[in-house]
Protein backbone atom coordinates (compact mmCIF):
# COMPACT_ATOMS: atom_id res chain seq x y z
CA UNK A 1 0.00 0.00 0.00
CA UNK A 2 2.85 2.39 0.77
CA UNK A 3 4.54 1.72 -2.57
CA UNK A 4 1.25 2.02 -4.42
CA UNK A 5 0.51 5.32 -2.68
CA UNK A 6 3.97 6.61 -3.64
CA UNK A 7 3.30 5.76 -7.30
CA UNK A 8 -0.07 7.48 -7.19
CA UNK A 9 1.50 10.60 -5.70
CA UNK A 10 4.20 10.62 -8.36
CA UNK A 11 1.59 10.29 -11.11
CA UNK A 12 -0.50 13.08 -9.55
CA UNK A 13 2.52 15.39 -9.36
CA UNK A 14 3.38 14.67 -12.99
CA UNK A 15 -0.16 15.39 -14.22
CA UNK A 16 -0.84 18.57 -12.22
CA UNK A 17 1.08 20.92 -14.54
CA UNK A 18 -0.52 19.69 -17.82
CA UNK A 19 -3.97 19.81 -16.23
CA UNK A 20 -3.52 23.36 -14.93
CA UNK A 21 -2.21 24.59 -18.29
CA UNK A 22 -5.01 22.90 -20.24
CA UNK A 23 -7.67 24.20 -17.84
CA UNK A 24 -6.23 27.72 -18.09
CA UNK A 25 -6.28 27.54 -21.89
CA UNK A 26 -9.93 26.47 -21.82
CA UNK A 27 -10.90 29.31 -19.49
CA UNK A 28 -8.96 31.83 -21.59
CA UNK A 29 -10.61 30.60 -24.80
CA UNK A 30 -14.11 30.74 -23.29
CA UNK A 31 -13.50 34.24 -21.97
CA UNK A 32 -12.20 35.52 -25.30
CA UNK A 33 -15.00 33.88 -27.27
CA UNK A 34 -17.64 35.27 -24.90
CA UNK A 35 -16.41 38.83 -24.35
CA UNK A 36 -13.53 39.81 -26.67
CA UNK A 37 -14.30 38.33 -30.07
CA UNK A 38 -17.89 39.68 -30.38
CA UNK A 39 -16.46 43.23 -30.51
CA UNK A 40 -14.27 42.33 -33.47
CA UNK A 41 -17.09 40.42 -35.17
CA UNK A 42 -19.28 43.52 -35.24
CA UNK A 43 -16.34 45.42 -36.75
CA UNK A 44 -15.67 42.77 -39.39
CA UNK A 45 -19.29 42.67 -40.50
CA UNK A 46 -19.10 46.38 -41.29
CA UNK A 47 -16.03 45.95 -43.49
CA UNK A 48 -16.51 45.75 -47.24
CA UNK A 49 -13.89 43.02 -47.69
CA UNK A 50 -13.99 39.27 -48.13
CA UNK A 51 -13.12 37.73 -44.78
CA UNK A 52 -10.30 35.15 -44.76
CA UNK A 53 -10.80 31.55 -43.70
CA UNK A 54 -9.41 31.96 -40.17
CA UNK A 55 -11.67 34.94 -39.52
CA UNK A 56 -14.76 33.09 -40.76
CA UNK A 57 -13.82 30.13 -38.56
CA UNK A 58 -13.43 32.44 -35.56
CA UNK A 59 -16.82 34.04 -36.23
CA UNK A 60 -18.47 30.62 -36.54
CA UNK A 61 -16.88 29.43 -33.31
CA UNK A 62 -17.89 32.57 -31.42
CA UNK A 63 -21.48 32.53 -32.64
CA UNK A 64 -21.80 28.82 -31.85
CA UNK A 65 -20.53 29.23 -28.28
CA UNK A 66 -22.69 32.31 -27.66
CA UNK A 67 -25.83 30.68 -29.08
CA UNK A 68 -27.60 28.79 -26.25
CA UNK A 69 -29.80 26.92 -28.73
CA UNK A 70 -26.68 25.22 -30.09
CA UNK A 71 -24.26 25.31 -27.18
CA UNK A 72 -26.52 24.02 -24.39
CA UNK A 73 -27.66 20.85 -26.26
CA UNK A 74 -24.03 20.10 -27.16
CA UNK A 75 -22.99 20.61 -23.53
CA UNK A 76 -25.86 18.49 -22.23
CA UNK A 77 -25.21 15.76 -24.80
CA UNK A 78 -21.53 15.67 -23.89
CA UNK A 79 -22.37 15.33 -20.19
CA UNK A 80 -24.91 12.57 -20.81
CA UNK A 81 -22.51 10.75 -23.15
CA UNK A 82 -19.69 10.93 -20.61
CA UNK A 83 -22.00 9.61 -17.86
CA UNK A 84 -23.21 6.69 -20.00
CA UNK A 85 -19.65 5.87 -21.01
CA UNK A 86 -18.56 5.91 -17.37
CA UNK A 87 -21.43 3.58 -16.41
CA UNK A 88 -20.46 1.24 -19.24
CA UNK A 89 -16.86 1.08 -18.05
CA UNK A 90 -18.15 0.00 -14.63
CA UNK A 91 -19.59 -3.18 -16.17
CA UNK A 92 -17.35 -6.28 -16.45
CA UNK A 93 -17.15 -6.07 -20.25
CA UNK A 94 -16.57 -2.33 -20.25
CA UNK A 95 -13.98 -2.61 -17.51
CA UNK A 96 -12.06 -5.20 -19.48
CA UNK A 97 -12.12 -3.05 -22.62
CA UNK A 98 -10.94 -0.01 -20.64
CA UNK A 99 -8.11 -2.04 -19.08
CA UNK A 100 -7.05 -3.14 -22.56
CA UNK A 101 -7.07 0.47 -23.78
CA UNK A 102 -4.99 1.53 -20.78
CA UNK A 103 -2.29 -0.98 -21.73
CA UNK A 104 -2.32 -0.11 -25.45
CA UNK A 105 -2.26 3.70 -25.35
CA UNK A 106 1.05 4.91 -26.82
CA UNK A 107 3.57 5.76 -24.09
CA UNK A 108 0.97 5.91 -21.31
CA UNK A 109 0.14 2.24 -21.94
CA UNK A 110 3.74 1.25 -21.22
CA UNK A 111 3.59 3.31 -18.04
CA UNK A 112 0.35 1.65 -16.90
CA UNK A 113 1.83 -1.79 -17.62
CA UNK A 114 4.92 -1.04 -15.52
CA UNK A 115 2.77 0.17 -12.62
CA UNK A 116 0.66 -3.00 -12.74
CA UNK A 117 3.74 -5.25 -12.99
CA UNK A 118 5.31 -3.43 -10.07
CA UNK A 119 2.26 -4.23 -7.95
CA UNK A 120 2.28 -7.86 -9.10
CA UNK A 121 6.00 -8.31 -8.44
CA UNK A 122 5.99 -6.75 -4.99
CA UNK A 123 2.78 -8.46 -3.87
CA UNK A 124 3.86 -11.87 -5.16
CA UNK A 125 7.34 -11.55 -3.66
CA UNK A 126 5.98 -10.50 -0.27
CA UNK A 127 3.45 -13.35 -0.16
CA UNK A 128 5.96 -16.01 -1.22
CA UNK A 129 8.44 -14.76 1.39
CA UNK A 130 5.68 -15.12 4.00
CA UNK A 131 5.11 -18.77 3.11
CA UNK A 132 1.87 -18.36 1.14
CA UNK A 133 1.38 -21.17 -1.45
CA UNK A 134 2.25 -20.17 -5.00
CA UNK A 135 -1.22 -20.55 -6.51
CA UNK A 136 -2.88 -18.53 -3.77
CA UNK A 137 -0.14 -15.89 -3.97
CA UNK A 138 -0.65 -15.62 -7.73
CA UNK A 139 -4.38 -15.13 -7.31
CA UNK A 140 -3.86 -12.32 -4.79
CA UNK A 141 -1.13 -10.72 -6.92
CA UNK A 142 -3.43 -10.75 -9.94
CA UNK A 143 -6.12 -8.92 -7.98
CA UNK A 144 -3.51 -6.42 -6.75
CA UNK A 145 -2.64 -5.47 -10.34
CA UNK A 146 -5.96 -3.56 -10.69
CA UNK A 147 -6.07 -4.59 -14.35
CA UNK A 148 -8.36 -7.34 -15.62
CA UNK A 149 -6.12 -8.15 -18.61
CA UNK A 150 -3.12 -8.85 -16.37
CA UNK A 151 -5.32 -10.64 -13.83
CA UNK A 152 -6.65 -12.98 -16.53
CA UNK A 153 -3.09 -13.61 -17.75
CA UNK A 154 -2.04 -14.56 -14.22
CA UNK A 155 -5.03 -16.88 -13.94
CA UNK A 156 -3.86 -18.64 -17.12
CA UNK A 157 -0.38 -18.90 -15.60
CA UNK A 158 -1.92 -20.51 -12.50
CA UNK A 159 -3.75 -23.02 -14.70
CA UNK A 160 -0.46 -23.97 -16.39
CA UNK A 161 1.26 -24.36 -13.02
CA UNK A 162 -1.46 -26.78 -11.89
CA UNK A 163 -0.34 -28.98 -14.80
CA UNK A 164 3.23 -29.01 -13.47
CA UNK A 165 4.68 -26.18 -15.56
CA UNK A 166 7.22 -23.91 -13.87
CA UNK A 167 6.26 -20.32 -13.19
CA UNK A 168 8.84 -18.90 -15.59
CA UNK A 169 7.75 -21.24 -18.39
CA UNK A 170 4.10 -20.35 -17.83
CA UNK A 171 4.94 -16.64 -17.88
CA UNK A 172 6.98 -17.09 -21.06
CA UNK A 173 3.87 -18.29 -22.87
CA UNK A 174 2.03 -15.03 -22.19
CA UNK A 175 2.38 -11.84 -24.23
CA UNK A 176 1.45 -9.65 -21.25
CA UNK A 177 4.70 -10.05 -19.32
CA UNK A 178 7.90 -8.53 -20.74
CA UNK A 179 11.03 -10.57 -21.30
CA UNK A 180 12.87 -9.06 -18.34
CA UNK A 181 10.06 -10.17 -16.02
CA UNK A 182 10.28 -13.77 -17.25
CA UNK A 183 14.09 -13.82 -17.05
CA UNK A 184 14.15 -12.46 -13.51
CA UNK A 185 11.59 -15.05 -12.38
CA UNK A 186 13.62 -17.80 -14.06
CA UNK A 187 16.79 -16.60 -12.33
CA UNK A 188 14.95 -16.56 -9.00
CA UNK A 189 13.71 -20.12 -9.50
CA UNK A 190 17.15 -21.40 -10.42
CA UNK A 191 18.83 -19.67 -7.47
CA UNK A 192 16.11 -20.52 -4.94
CA UNK A 193 15.54 -16.81 -4.23
CA UNK A 194 12.31 -16.25 -6.13
CA UNK A 195 10.70 -14.01 -3.52
CA UNK A 196 13.77 -11.78 -3.23
CA UNK A 197 14.09 -11.58 -7.01
CA UNK A 198 10.43 -10.55 -7.31
CA UNK A 199 10.92 -7.80 -4.74
CA UNK A 200 13.94 -6.54 -6.67
CA UNK A 201 11.84 -6.71 -9.82
CA UNK A 202 9.20 -4.56 -8.12
CA UNK A 203 11.89 -1.99 -7.27
CA UNK A 204 13.08 -2.08 -10.88
CA UNK A 205 9.64 -1.33 -12.30
CA UNK A 206 9.08 1.42 -9.72
CA UNK A 207 12.30 3.11 -10.84
CA UNK A 208 11.19 2.74 -14.46
CA UNK A 209 7.89 4.41 -13.59
CA UNK A 210 9.65 7.29 -11.85
CA UNK A 211 11.90 7.87 -14.88
CA UNK A 212 8.94 7.62 -17.26
CA UNK A 213 6.96 10.15 -15.22
CA UNK A 214 9.89 12.55 -15.22
CA UNK A 215 10.22 12.17 -18.99
CA UNK A 216 6.46 12.66 -19.41
CA UNK A 217 6.56 15.89 -17.42
CA UNK A 218 9.51 17.16 -19.44
CA UNK A 219 7.78 16.25 -22.71
CA UNK A 220 4.35 17.65 -21.94
CA UNK A 221 5.65 21.14 -21.08
CA UNK A 222 6.82 22.06 -24.62
CA UNK A 223 3.70 20.43 -26.06
CA UNK A 224 1.47 22.64 -23.92
CA UNK A 225 3.51 25.71 -24.81
CA UNK A 226 3.20 24.87 -28.52
CA UNK A 227 -0.56 24.39 -28.11
CA UNK A 228 -0.95 27.79 -26.44
CA UNK A 229 1.25 29.38 -29.10
CA UNK A 230 -0.89 27.88 -31.88
CA UNK A 231 -4.03 29.18 -30.19
CA UNK A 232 -2.60 32.70 -29.90
CA UNK A 233 -1.39 32.58 -33.52
CA UNK A 234 -4.84 31.54 -34.73
CA UNK A 235 -6.46 34.44 -32.87
CA UNK A 236 -3.93 36.99 -34.13
CA UNK A 237 -4.26 35.88 -37.75
CA UNK A 238 -8.06 35.78 -37.56
CA UNK A 239 -8.30 39.25 -36.02
CA UNK A 240 -5.61 41.21 -37.85
CA UNK A 241 -5.70 39.71 -41.35
CA UNK A 242 -8.96 41.42 -42.38
CA UNK A 243 -7.65 44.68 -40.90
CA UNK A 244 -4.54 44.42 -43.07
CA UNK A 245 -6.75 43.72 -46.09
CA UNK A 246 -8.78 46.83 -45.35
CA UNK A 247 -5.63 48.94 -45.01
CA UNK A 248 -4.41 47.68 -48.36
CA UNK A 249 -7.47 49.17 -50.02
CA UNK A 250 -6.38 52.72 -49.13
Amino acid sequence: LEKDLALRRAWTQASVYPFVVFFSCCLMTIGMVSYVFPTFIDLFRGLDVKLPLFTRALITLTETVRNPVVFLPVLAGSGIGATLLWQYFLTPVGRRQWDWVRLEIPYLGSLARKIALSRVSRTLGTLLASGIPSLMALKIAGAASSNSIIRDAIERVSSEMKKGVKLSDALDGSTVFPRVFVQMVQAGEESGELSGMLLRLGDFFEEEVQLALAAFTAMIEPVMIAFMGALVLFVLVAVFQPIYQLMALF
